[in-house]
């Protein structure tokens, strides 16, 4: 019984690292076909798209033409989401070497504003191809949605930050895992958190809603 059991486990596991790893190289060959630049984003929309579907409808679903579809469909929408979505970066960016460059207290301040809003920057960069895979809705209300995902749940951000820390850190001791593990594994935890940040908001809806008619 217990052979069974660690042969049914190690078979499950076997399965889902060809699964990650199987995304995980389309997520890199389609950044490349687009030269990364017209590539990344719609390859990171397709990315999610897969995870998505194992995570809500079947692990067995045809991953490369459910990769392409959202490739397709999501091309112009993922890339301008991206780049809109880089904007603020740059601007961080430029802000924290100004900023820097200031002597006394209001440099010490205006870094902490600015560190603090950088916060809920990449609370919402986090959730953002995942509200894209997840909703249909106008431009702007994705970044909404997604800073609305990652403020319902500390939890799910700290998850999924730490699964993008640690996967950077192992792909940068260990570059063989960037072809086949850096994008897939981060994408698999942020889309489970999200899903599941999902449910809490629309159970706690459906109760106000319920308590609203009684």
């Amino acid at each position: 019984m217990n052979r069974k059991k660690a042969g049914s486990v190690f078979h499950t596991t076997l399965n889902w690292i060809t699964r990650l790893a199987y995304v995980n190289v389309l997520w890199v060959l389609f950044s490349l076909a687009g030269l990364l630049i017209a590539g990344l984003f719609p390859a990171t929309a397709g990315m999610f798209a897969v995870v998505r579907k194992w995570l809500t409808q079947d692990e067995e679903i045809a991953v490369l033409p459910t990769f392409w579809q959202s490739v397709r469909s999501e091309f112009l929408r993922s890339n301008a989401i991206g780049y809109i979505a880089l904007v603020p970066a740059y601007v961080f960016y430029v802000d924290f070497q100004f900023f820097s460059s200031m002597d006394g207290i209001l440099s010490f301040v205006l870094i902490t504003v600015s560190g603090s809003l950088f916060l809920l920057y990449v609370i919402t960069v986090l959730f953002l191809f995942p509200a894209l895979v997840h909703y249909r809705m106008c431009m702007m209300e994705y970044f909404k949605q997604a800073f609305f995902i990652g403020a319902g749940s500390p939890l799910g951000v700290i998850f999924s930050a730490a699964a993008c820390v640690i996967t950077a850190l192992l792909t940068a001791w260990f570059s063989g895992l960037l072809f086949f593990f850096a994008g897939s594994v981060p994408a698999y935890v942020i889309m489970w958190s999200t899903l599941r940040t999902i449910r809490i908001m629309e159970d706690k809806h459906m109760a106000g809603g319920e308590e609203t008619e009684t």
